[in-house]
């Protein structure tokens, strides 16, 4: 059966009313046992209680998000310590603000959100993974330069 605490940095997602949301969770979980572990399409619609060509979308829609470096990376990952949720919203405050970047590279273990040429935020590389894995960030360009 697919539960939440399968993948904690997502399980811990909630929405703007406070509620769980276990969409990305499932989503996540759905992708790594039908690619990883090999769980058949159908098996995991059964355990869902929904079609299998819903399963298949959300695999898909969750593959398609496998380009982005960050999500990459998450999934290689192995689980670590629990992530400072309050840190978590002062960065996404931060991003919220006209002309927030999240900027992040290979090999480097921070993060920084700039707004104009001013460094507004740094964070582990492990709290960018978690965002974009809950579906908070997305990339936008694959290089660039600040």
């Amino acid at each position: 059966m697919i539960q939440k605490q399968d993948f904690p940095a997502v399980a811990e997602s909630t929405d703007r009313a406070g509620r769980p949301a276990p969409q990305q969770a499932q989503d996540v979980t759905l992708y790594t046992r039908h690619i990883g572990e090999g769980v058949p399409i159908r098996a995991l619609a059964r355990e869902l209680g929904c079609h299998a060509s819903t399963v298949l979308r959300r695999i898909r829609r969750f593959e398609e998000r496998r380009d982005d470096p960050l999500i990459d990376s998450a999934l290689s990952a192995q689980p670590g310590q629990p992530l400072d949720e309050k840190k978590l919203r002062q960065v996404l405050r931060r991003l919220v603000e006209p002309g927030a970047v999240l900027a992040t590279t290979d090999g480097i273990e921070t993060a920084i959100v700039t707004r104009d040429d001013i460094r507004t935020a740094v964070l582990g590389r492990d709290m960018a993974e978690t965002m974009a894995l809950r579906g908070w960030i997305a990339q936008t360009r694959s290089v660039g330069r600040i």
